[in-house]
């Protein structure tokens, strides 16, 4: 089908997008003042969680008023940001190892094991879509409490079925993030009050977590703050 712009459209128009459960419609028939009106009611009640979900799973980019598929997204680095991270119940997280296998957990620290809680460096990403205030494009890296970087980023993988945390050895900060083959490095960083969570770019919907359970590993779950506490206090270094 041959792309149309929206001038050729003129005032009577339809066109219809669906990202997750949420669909806009416009019909031909409307005039093109209420048409207008009717797009501005519709566009507040669409999040820029849900845009960047829909430039994620169905990449479109948007050159002289058309409609045109992208095969991939670059992401490029700006600049890192060092944070100290708890989540609602003041758990830190903390670097375990396993012989070569490290993973994230999140504990209750007290006295003299508070020294043990790790930080997370925020890279951050320019979005070559769009830049909403309180969605930040992010890559995590583990700093331990001697300031030394471990170069253990957090990625979202697919593993039997579902999406899973991992830590994986880059050396970073990477100057670029493409989508597809280093989309797992990158989380979107949204603000709500004094917390943030982290949702997978690889897989929408997964968000970066924490058990109610002291001593649990930090992990991935798609139910937002139900069994899983998915916003955390981050504090600038």
């Amino acid at each position: 089908m041959k792309n149309r712009s929206l001038s050729e459209l003129g005032s009577h128009w339809k066109a219809i997008d669906q990202v997750d459960s949420v669909a806009f419609r416009w019909a031909a028939e409307v005039p093109q003042e209420e048409t207008r009106r009717r797009m501005n009611r519709l566009a507040r009640s669409f999040t820029d969680i849900d845009f960047m979900r829909m430039l994620v799973e169905d990449p479109v980019s948007f050159s002289n008023n058309s409609f045109t598929h992208a095969e991939t997204f670059i992401y490029k680095y700006t600049r890192s940001k060092l944070y100290a991270v708890q989540d609602e119940e003041h758990k830190s997280f903390v670097l375990r190892r396993h012989g070569s296998q490290a993973q994230l957990m999140a504990v209750h620290l007290q006295g003299p094991n508070i020294s043990k809680a790790v930080k997370l460096n925020l890279d951050l990403y320019r979005s070559p879509h769009i830049s909403p205030k309180r969605i930040s494009p992010v890559a995590m890296n583990i700093v331990e409490s001697n300031t030394v970087e471990t170069n253990l980023y957090l990625c979202c993988v697919k593993a039997e079925g579902s999406p899973v945390l991992q830590l994986e050895k880059v050396k970073g900060p990477m100057k670029e993030i493409r989508t597809g083959d280093q989309e797992r490095f990158l989380f979107f960083k949204t603000s709500s009050g004094s917390t943030s969570s982290f949702e997978s770019a690889a897989h929408p919907g997964w968000f970066l977590s924490t058990s109610k359970l002291n001593d649990k590993p930090v992990r991935m779950v798609n139910q937002t703050g139900e069994r899983d506490i998915t916003d955390l206090y981050l504090v600038e270094i």
